[in-house]
């Protein structure tokens, strides 16, 4: 489905979390594929969420077709659903895939000069301010400082730490770590997502395996990205490749839709399961990120900052990233240099 067809279709889908109003309404350039996380009953509504099918209304933006439907629902007296109960995937236009161009760039050439200045006796603050720092100067923010109350610009996670690891003054590197990185900017309402692993020093055989493989899981689940793939392909090629080598991928935490909302629709898990088989569509923009384990997939998360996650049985964790667009060919990735 093409971004000029402004098209929508309803299917039923596993619950999931949406993104904000404002980004529910697109621009007239694009357009949303919309599906339902409920099985659809047989009423005025639910037939009227196609357009075609609303009398003397062209195809438009969800919010306008769901009002219409709404009106139409009166007359048999079904009710219609909250905009909690409809999931949203955002397929960009052209304008707002070259902004996402841009965004993807700016955050893959902030994550390259932040990883220049890891070293022995550098401390994590140390880099999130350099990182906000050029964030800054090129005109950018930095997407996680105060999202959710994150209270920092990057995301540093080292060793057993699978994610979402808060930079400290305290948190010195020591020669051995094993450290991610990720970085997300905001240029131009847009954001570019992005990360990878980080080594000090000489590391143990071990922990360069799990990098190695890690990385290639992460180009192997991109491999699988193409219109009228499944979303759930991703995850299946990540899974088939790591899973046999007797590593744990972890469940708790996805990929996920990115635009001009930091987490958007589709959740994009990097394991095999049956829930989450979105089609693609050319314009799709999504992160393929997987987190893997030398132990098991389980994780806690901190009761303290609420953030950190780590693994439950104390063994090193990596991870890298990369925003992805779907293309009437395959992919490109965004966020390289």
């Amino acid at each position: 489905m093409r971004g000029d067809d402004r098209g929508l279709r309803v299917r039923s889908g596993r619950r999931s979390v949406t993104g904000s109003r404002a980004d529910q309404q697109a621009p007239p350039s694009s357009f949303l594929y919309c599906y339902s996380r409920a099985p659809l009953p047989a009423s005025t509504f639910f037939r009227a969420l196609r357009p075609e099918s609303v009398p003397g209304k062209p195809p438009g933006p969800l919010i306008e077709i769901m009002r219409d439907a709404s009106r139409l629902a009166e007359k048999d007296g079904t009710v219609p659903p909250s905009m909690a109960d409809i999931a949203m995937i955002h397929i960009k236009s052209k304008t707002e895939i070259e902004k996402m161009r841009d965004a993807g760039r700016l955050a893959a050439e902030v994550l390259a000069e932040t990883g220049l200045r890891v070293a022995a006796g550098i401390s994590t603050q140390e880099l999130n301010d350099f990182a906000h720092r050029f964030t800054l100067k090129r005109g950018a923010q930095s997407a996680p400082l105060n999202y959710k109350g994150f209270p920092k610009s990057i995301c540093t996670s080292i060793n057993d730490v699978v994610c979402h690891g808060i930079p400290s003054p305290d948190e010195v590197l020591k020669p051995g770590d094993i450290l991610n990185i990720d970085v997300t900017v905001i240029l131009d309402g847009f954001h570019g997502d992005t990360s990878r692993m980080f080594t000090v020093g000489p590391i143990t055989a071990e922990a360069e395996r799990l990098i190695a493989d890690t990385e290639r899981a992460m180009y192997i689940g991109i491999d699988a990205i193409s219109p009228e793939a499944r979303v759930s392909d991703v995850g299946a090629a990540i899974d088939a490749y790591l899973t046999p080598l007797g590593y744990g991928i972890v469940r708790d935490l996805t990929g996920h839709g990115i635009g001009r909302v930091f987490h958007e629709e589709p959740s994009v898990p990097h394991y095999r399961q049956r829930h989450v088989r979105d089609r693609m569509r050319a314009g799709m923009t999504f992160t393929v990120e997987p987190m893997v384990n030398q132990g098991s997939y389980e994780v806690v998360f901190s009761k303290e900052d609420g953030w950190t996650v780590r693994t439950r049985d104390g063994s090193l964790s990596a991870q890298f990233e990369h925003t992805c667009l779907v293309t009437d060919e395959g992919y490109e990735i965004l966020t390289r240099t």
